[in-house]
């Protein structure tokens, strides 16, 4: 059996203070980035995805879990182990 890095995708909606956006969470590195969601709530994953591959994180599958109290969790696979998808501040 393969082993593959798993990533969470998460939308997080609006408040009053800021728009909508998501987070990409690295379940194997415990590193996450958030963007501003710029298309409709929809489409979050497939720029999570493209904002993964423009980073050389090649998306090999996805997966969702719709048994979260009404909130989809999406998941996006990877076999790619070493590529980080933010630098560590103190290595900047």
């Amino acid at each position: 059996m393969k082993n593959l890095r798993m990533f969470e995708v998460r939308y997080i909606g609006p408040s009053n203070t800021r728009g909508a956006y998501a987070k990409i969470l690295d379940l194997r590195h415990g590193k996450s980035i958030t963007f501003s969601i710029s298309m409709s709530e929809l489409f979050f994953v497939v720029e999570a995805r493209k904002i993964l591959e423009d980073k050389g994180i090649h998306i090999a599958y996805q997966s969702q879990d719709e048994s979260r109290y009404g909130k989809t969790k999406f998941y996006l696979f990877s076999e790619d182990f070493s590529t980080q998808i933010r630098k560590d501040k103190d290595k900047e």
